[in-house]
């Protein structure tokens, strides 16, 4: 699979030294995306896939950095401890409850604006990525009925529209 790495640093532009020098050091990095008036933030990782061959992720509402960044380290730890992250079923303990997340597939027509760094370090879409879904504070997911946005956030379905057939 070609990356960054392999590009020239003549091709480099402003912040991609750092960006890869990231991914040299720890094996991934993140990059978390402020919101505005059109969208709400969000985090994403690059390198995990480049690294040890497990999916990117992106959390899909704005978290704060430390909360993210701690999120980001305990799912490394875990798959170095277990191999790989379960897709499709609840995962607690990263960091302490309330975040229990499920991991669902995202669908590739979504990476643009949302993982750019990623298209950009992997040269294309040729890498899998995951949707880290969050819970409202009663527990359900936004594919469940009662869910409440208000305390779950907004999450956009990046996966096939359906939640990954999550929704009846």
């Amino acid at each position: 699979m070609k990356t960054a790495f392999e590009l020239p640093e003549r091709d480099y532009e402003t912040g991609d030294a750092d960006f890869l020098a990231r991914i040299r050091e720890h094996g991934w990095t993140a990059t978390h995306v402020f919101g505005d008036g059109e969208g709400s933030g969000f985090t994403y990782t690059t390198g995990f896939y480049h690294s040890v061959g497990q999916p990117e992720f992106l959390y899909a509402l704005e978290l704060k950095h430390d909360v993210a960044n701690g999120l980001n380290w305990d799912i490394w730890r875990r798959i170095e401890a277990d191999g790989s992250l379960p897709i499709g079923v609840p995962v607690d303990r990263l960091i302490r409850d309330p975040y229990r997340l499920i991991f669902l597939p995202m669908r590739r027509d979504a990476y643009k604006g949302y993982v750019n760094w990623s298209l950009w370090f992997y040269r294309g879409e040729d890498f899998p990525c995951l949707q880290a879904v969050f819970p409202d504070k009663a527990g359900l997911f936004p594919w469940e009925s009662g869910y409440d946005p208000a305390t779950g956030g907004d999450q956009p379905d990046l996966t096939d529209g359906n939640w990954a057939g999550r929704r009846a």
